[in-house]
């Protein structure tokens, strides 16, 4: 998707994975090979193997690979913006300056393929002022967003870091304005499941969950979201009715058999 200009897709691609138990390597092994085959592979498929290994967590590849990254394509000056990104600094306080969000605004919207990776950077090493200039920085550029794709993106992203933030009621109002752009997502259906419902936002997050996993059926984590929810809403029936079911299916399931002992305390 890389090689044929299909950015937003391939990171929409890593983020299903991600939801996909297990899958992640997979997504790696894709990517590293890519990389691998030929000396003149396109730089974004490097930028996404990147944010692959970051939200893997294994920080150290994903040093090194931005080292040989810029190494490789020295004076690239999307590849040079990536890195800069990669390495955001801003004032000690806070309040960031607006002149470094619109700089940073800019850059976000010129190669939007670089803010899951900022986004995990941040998952993995939380950082207040980068946190706040992200967040500013997304916000501020979001209505020159042209593609939807990038926008869900955008908005995924804006929900993550309003949780970092403890930003409860921005981070369920991002993942409403998400699933307007796609009712189906995994990764703000799974945001909606931390917190309580609230009308003035969206529908019941049970709603949410229930159209995400009729959607991607093979999601254990939405699955079992689910079933937690109604557990908690006091539609136990309903919730073991579903637990049974998944695990006659998969009985070596290992997040259902948790979920099994979770509801048995």
């Amino acid at each position: 998707m890389c090689l044929t200009d299909q950015q937003s897709a391939a990171e929409l691609e890593l983020s299903d994975w991600l939801a996909r138990r297990g899958e992640l390597d997979h997504a790696i092994d894709l990517l590293s090979a890519e990389w691998a085959a030929s000396e003149a592979t396109d730089p974004r498929v490097i930028q996404c193997l990147i944010a692959a290994l970051l939200l893997e967590g294994n920080t150290h590849a994903a040093n090194d690979l931005t080292v040989s990254l810029g190494r490789q394509y020295a004076g690239n000056p999307h590849v040079d913006a990536f890195i800069q990104l990669m390495r955001t600094s801003a004032p000690t306080n806070v309040e960031v300056d607006d002149l470094i969000i619109d700089s940073v605004a800019a850059d976000l919207l010129r190669q939007p393929e670089v803010i899951p990776s900022l986004v995990a950077a941040q998952k993995l090493s939380p950082q207040a002022r980068d946190i706040a200039l992200l967040r500013s920085a997304l916000a501020r550029g979001f209505g020159d967003i042209e593609h939807e794709r990038q926008q869900l993106t955008a908005c995924i992203a804006q929900a993550d870091l309003a949780m970092l933030a403890g930003d409860d009621d921005d981070a369920r109002r991002w993942a409403h304005r998400g699933l307007r752009i796609d009712p189906y997502s995994a990764p703000l259906a799974l945001v909606l499941s931390r917190f309580d419902d609230d009308a003035d936002y969206g529908p019941p997050t049970i709603t949410v969950l229930n159209e995400a996993v009729r959607m991607h059926p093979k999601y254990p984590d939405l699955r079992a979201a689910l079933i937690r929810r109604e557990f908690a809403q006091g539609q136990a029936d309903s919730a073991r009715q579903r637990l049974a079911a998944w695990l006659q299916r998969e009985p070596n399931q290992t997040l259902a058999l948790r979920l099994e002992e979770e509801m048995a305390a």
